[in-house]
């Protein structure tokens, strides 16, 4: 920094020194009273200034800088002089701002404007100059802007200021960078910046030298910084933006639509003065002037005077209803008047208007043109608000490539909002050059801006490493960045930072109060996060639901889904939960879909419909949730609601385990199991399901569970088989469930507990799940576990079935086949149980009606019909299906004689668990029929039959 020479009295000794620039001078105007008096023009109570400080002691500014780095700067500011309070700490951080170099000069020509527009001149040394001014002197400033430092300041009330803080009147707000040369000139000769910054040592008196002051290099200016700092021997502060406590500082205001509503006019000068060319200059009566923005009739006193801007302030009144009954009509009107007499700020608020149609009918083409009208004067927000207009196609054709011309040039003029959507361009591509890179320079300028949401970008780029160091702590700070400025979803993600320890120690309780703040402020996503903690304590099932609830209705679809998700495991909100999931689904959320597909398949909360179940699947696959494809796989295995196709289902199945899905890959490893039971494939199929099991794959111990009990693939171990089954059962699987209720009964696995297997049905039925419903009440026909109570057999499969449940209906149907507890009905039994196969897609009661038809009970007796039902049953995994199917085709009943289909046929079944299946298949292996004879095989098969049941396979 170059030696700083103040103004001293000895200035008003220039008339006796040799003829210099001086003597040119022009008669001055008569003084005013304040000046002839020597008072200074002042209000200590401004609430916002813009002084100079290019003319404050050397000691002034290095305090300034100093207290800029260490905080907030606050000091104690009048017209009369500005002062540091050093003791006073305010946390936060300025941030460099830049933009395109800007040269200025300002004239200063009288006391007042010494005293309103550089405060850090003595006024002793003013009273010395006053005769020189009236003699024609003035003060030239130059200047060539690059930046601003700037901060955003969080309201600070008066009263919450500490002891250190005695004295202060205003904080920093801001601070514009660069360079200067403070000359003494004449009145009668205007000059350039250039001239300006080239003019030392042109005063010959010594005194006038002494007027001289400068920092920064022009030249260096022109060099260029970075976006992170300002050139080096350009960074020198020129003029400070002031607030009051609780004040506030002017800023961009985020609105609808994603636009940027500037801050309205505001007077930085006492209320003699107005701001004119850069300077505080005093206010001719008979002129119209800015109005303060607190005081409603002088605003409508100057707009009744066509001072314009006045009415652009007179208008954000009647808006915000500040001191005026609120009135958006009179704001439109106000703008109105302020635009059509060439203002460009109303221009751009009556934009705003049409955008938003408040006060005015929306109208998103005139608001493209007022933009256009109020950007060709130069109103930089108004350039960027064309752009975002212009981005999204709304109002006029979509020119991304003219959107992001648009933002460059606001951002090149310090508008922060433009440099966060030039690096959205950037970063998708659009009307630009993809580039992480690029984008990630604009996100830092725009964050250094105040721009919260353009701090959380920066983030989101920092964490993963695109375009930017990969640095999980550079995020968090940012994220914590962008939270300080109110932009509330950083607040959510700096949550779940802090919630899973990623680049910052684990701390629970800040990240829920952070989760919280989110969602109390607007940020819905906050209210996703809170639940999900609420929710994983347990206990507080409730709040989880409220704030789920918030979540949704503030347009979050995983808030739906949650919601659902929790409903659907409470008696009674299936149908709730099918309709939040149905929400979430239409609102893109494809977990939803594919959970609205389970419902739909199993009937719960709707009808039961296989059909609309593959269509959700399909959906739900093809939006990315590949859980979804296994299970469309599935319904193709089964033919369930879309057409049977192995084939289809496999690729189905693979692109599940493709992206790592568990389920794929069981899936997978079932059919090669199936299609190949014996020898070494098995073994692979089953090394593949055992492995996901033990990752926590439950559908996965399912199958395994079965396998473990056959043998397929493995040698046989029921406990271990009942131990996986039971575990399925728990996570929910209905198929485990049977099977560990099964061996319960049996005693296989296990010592014999009916009891157990009881309460696990009775468990799922209790919870909703009406087809639990129907296989406990089969165990009340039975006595399985409870004595038997065929009155509440029937009650439970009539429950079952009037509440949708197509095994409901079959387990009915087949009380009224037998006239267990009803009346003895085959005519109704049979329509029972070809509506639960057919738009059911219940396999069993393909199975019990294909028997009947092959008996002729209740229908003619028709083999080829009942081997068509036998097939479909079969084909939807029923294990009965498959070994009457299996019985037809080795007596060539209804279908093709096959002693080898048979064996598969028995071989399947037996694998599902049909007792008579196995034994069957024991006898093929004892007879070589269909299959290789093997003694140990068919002893293998009997002994299982017997264990599970079939008495006949135990006789010796």
């Amino acid at each position: 920094m170059l030696p700083h020479r103040l103004l001293v009295a000895a200035l008003a000794f220039l008339c006796a020194c040799r003829p210099g620039p001086l003597g040119r001078a022009v008669q001055p105007p008569d003084p005013t009273p304040q000046e002839a008096l020597g008072e200074p023009v002042c209000e200590s109570t401004l609430a916002y200034g813009e002084p100079l400080v290019v003319d404050a002691k050397s000691s002034v500014r290095t305090d300034l800088e100093a207290a800029m780095q260490s905080g907030i700067a606050a000091v104690a500011y009048d017209c009369r002089s500005l002062r540091v309070v050093k003791t006073c700490r305010l946390p936060g951080r300025y941030a460099f701002v830049p933009v395109s170099p800007k040269h200025d000069v300002v004239r200063i020509e009288s006391t007042d404007e010494i005293r309103a527009n550089l405060p850090g001149i003595a006024p002793g040394v003013v009273s010395g100059f006053s005769g020189e001014l009236r003699r024609g002197a003035v003060l030239e400033l130059a200047m060539t802007t690059v930046g601003k430092l700037r901060t955003e300041l969080p309201p600070v009330a008066p009263a919450q200021l500490g002891a250190g803080c005695h004295g202060v009147t205003h904080f920093v707000s801001s601070a514009q960078v660069g360079a200067f040369a403070l000359e003494v000139g004449t009145r009668g000769a205007v000059r350039t910046a250039a001239q300006i910054f080239s003019a030392g040592g042109e005063v010959e008196s010594s005194s006038s030298r002494e007027l001289e002051s400068r920092d920064g290099d022009p030249a260096q200016c022109a060099a260029g910084g970075t976006p992170a700092s300002p050139p080096t021997g350009c960074s020198a502060i020129l003029r400070v933006e002031l607030v009051a406590p609780s004040g506030g500082a002017p800023a961009e205001v985020a609105s609808a639509a994603g636009l940027v509503q500037a801050p309205p006019p505001r007077n930085p000068c006492p209320d003699s003065m107005d701001f004119t060319v850069g300077k505080c200059v005093p206010r001719q009566a008979s002129e119209p002037r800015l109005c303060r923005a607190s005081d409603s009739a002088d605003c409508n006193e100057q707009c009744l005077r066509n001072e314009l801007r006045s009415c652009v302030v007179l208008a954000s009144l009647y808006e915000t209803g500040t001191g005026l009954v609120k009135s958006a009509a009179s704001a439109v009107q106000l703008r109105q008047k302020a635009c059509d007499g060439g203002n460009a700020e109303g221009c751009a608020a009556l934009a705003l208007a049409h955008a938003r149609g408040e006060g005015v009918e929306r109208d998103l083409p005139r608001a493209v043109q007022l933009f256009q009208r109020a950007c060709d004067a130069r109103d930089w927000f108004s350039c960027r608000n064309l752009g975002v207009l212009l981005r999204q196609g709304a109002g006029a054709a979509p020119d991304p490539s003219r959107a992001a011309g648009l933002f460059e040039q606001a951002c090149a003029q310090g508008v922060g909002h433009a440099c966060n959507d030039l690096g959205a361009a950037h970063e998708r591509g659009e009307g630009v050059a993809r580039s992480d890179a690029r984008a990630a320079v604009y996100y830092a300028t725009a964050c250094n801006a105040g721009v919260g949401m353009a701090c959380h970008n920066l983030g989101l780029l920092h964490f993963p490493g695109r375009g930017v160091a990969a640095s999980e702590p550079l995020a968090v700070a940012l994220f914590e960045r962008a939270c300080d400025a109110r932009y509330e979803i950083a607040c959510n993600d700096l949550g779940d930072m802090l919630e899973n320890g990623r680049g910052v120690t684990r701390d629970l309780p800040r990240a829920m109060a952070l989760y919280e703040r989110a969602c109390q402020r607007g940020a819905p996503i906050g209210c996703l996060s809170l639940g999900d903690v609420v929710a994983r304590s347990g206990g507080e099932a409730e709040r989880a639901l409220a704030l789920y609830e918030k979540a949704c209705a503030g347009g979050v679809p995983e808030g739906c889904s949650r919601r659902a998700a929790l409903l659907s495991r409470t008696p009674g909100g299936a149908a709730q939960a099918a309709a939040l999931y149905q929400r979430a689904c239409e609102s893109g959320d494809a977990p939803a879909c594919g959970a609205l597909g389970l419902l739909a398949l199993e009937g719960r909360g709707v009808a039961r419909d296989e059909a609309a179940a593959g269509r959700l699947f399909a959906r739900a696959c093809e939006a990315g949730f590949r859980a979804s494809c296994t299970a469309l796989g599935r319904l193709h295995e089964e033919g369930r609601g879309v057409a049977t196709s192995r084939q289809r289902a496999r690729a189905l199945h693979a692109r599940a385990c493709d992206a790592g899905v568990a389920a794929g890959c069981v899936a997978l490893a079932r059919l090669d199991g199936e299609e190949a039971p014996d020898g070494a494939g098995a073994r692979r199929a089953f090394a593949v399901v055992d492995r996901e099991c033990a990752g926590g794959a439950q559908d996965a111990c399912s199958v395994a569970a079965r396998w473990l009990e056959s043998g397929h693939g493995v040698a046989r171990d029921d406990p271990r088989a009942l131990a996986l089954h039971t575990r399925a059962c728990d996570a929910g699987i209905v198929e485990s469930c049977a099977a560990s209720s099964r061996m319960y009964s049996e005693g296989r696995g296990a010592a014999a507990d009916p009891v157990r297997a009881v309460m696990l049905w009775t468990k799922r039925c209790d919870a909703g799940a009406l087809d639990s419903c129907a296989e406990l009440g089969r165990h009340y026909a039975l006595g399985l576990g409870v004595p038997k109570d065929v009155d509440r057999a029937v009650s439970l499969a009539r429950r079952a079935c009037e509440g949708g449940s197509p095994a409901g209906c079959t387990a009915l149907a087949l009380h009224e086949v037998a006239g267990r507890g009803v009346p003895r009905d085959l005519a109704r039994a049979v329509t029972r149980l070809d509506a639960a196969c057919g738009a059911g897609g219940e396999p069993r009661a393909c199975a019990e009606l294909g028997a009947l038809v092959a008996a002729g009970k209740g229908r003619p007796k028709d083999a080829d019909g009942a081997a068509a039902l036998f097939e479909r049953a079969c084909d939807r995994g029923d294990a009965g299906g498959c070994r009457r199917l299996a019985e037809a085709a080795s007596r060539g009943a209804g279908t093709t004689r096959d002693a080898s289909r048979a064996a598969l046929l028995f071989r399947r079944a037996c694998l599902a668990g049909d007792a008579a299946a196995c034994s069957r298949l024991g006898e093929l292996h004892a007879k070589g029929t269909g299959v290789a004879r093997d003694p140990e095989a068919s002893r293998a098969y009997r002994a299982l039959g017997c264990a599970r049941g079939d008495r006949r396979a135990c006789r010796p």
